[in-house]
């Protein structure tokens, strides 16, 4: 009789956080959606799942629909794993206001708007 391993559940998005630094662990240490023209913007991607090749993105873009940035990477995924994403700018940010999207195999998951505000 041959054992067949247990099916793997897909990769899947869970939450994502937004904040101005990292733990260890690939979370945000102190979430927060208002950030400094100087700031750099971290995001923190929960998923779960088995990774089988896929990829996560993350997409930040300005309240003009402008595409600031968009950066994509493999996760490396058995179970309950962080993916990081950051974006910083030598000049600072323009003051206003920002989305950043997510998506896994360049399907949507998920989003988050924050904003840039005057030190």
């Amino acid at each position: 009789m041959k054992i067949r391993p247990a099916p793997s559940a897909p990769l899947r998005f869970r939450s994502l956080e937004i904040g101005k630094s990292l733990t260890a662990e690939k979370t945000i240490a102190a979430p927060t959606l208002v950030f400094g023209p100087r700031d750099t913007v971290y995001l923190s991607v929960a998923t779960e799942g088995v990774s089988q090749g896929n990829r996560g993105g993350a997409r930040f873009i300005y309240q003009t629909g402008q595409r600031v940035f968009e950066s994509t990477q493999p996760v490396m995924a058995i179970g309950p794993t962080r993916t990081e994403f950051h974006i910083w700018r030598d000049a600072g940010w323009p003051l206003g206001r920002y989305r950043v999207d997510v998506f896994i195999d360049s399907v949507p998951a998920g989003g988050q708007e924050y904003v840039v505000e005057k030190d």
